[in-house]
């Protein structure tokens, strides 16, 4: 598991908020953070799970660098197409350029 995988189980955030104080907006400090106990795998099984893992990892980030070609697309002829100051066709000729 990783260190993120790990700070998004269940089981953190429970911690985390057990430790936690505030009423409006409850926080955990870092001491508190730092005692949670993390199980390290050696460094054999740490490679192998860096082996298996990788691929999707690398996927999730050429998704996210999509993600943000398609925003950027959308916010820059949104505005034109809703105005009426490009038609669909200019739009998708601009898309392509963009992508």
């Amino acid at each position: 598991m990783t260190i993120f995988q790990q700070a998004a189980s269940v089981d953190f955030i429970n911690y985390a908020d057990a430790a936690s104080g505030g009423t409006r907006m409850p926080r955990t400090n870092w001491k508190d953070m730092a005692r949670y106990q993390v199980a390290l795998p050696g460094e054999e099984i740490a490679e192998r799970y860096t082996e298996l893992i990788r691929p999707f990892a690398d996927e999730i980030v050429e998704n996210i660098h999509e993600n943000n070609v398609l925003i950027a697309t959308r916010d820059a002829l949104l505005p034109k197409l809703l105005s009426g100051e490009i038609r669909v066709k200019d739009a998708e000729k601009q898309a392509e350029a963009v992508a």
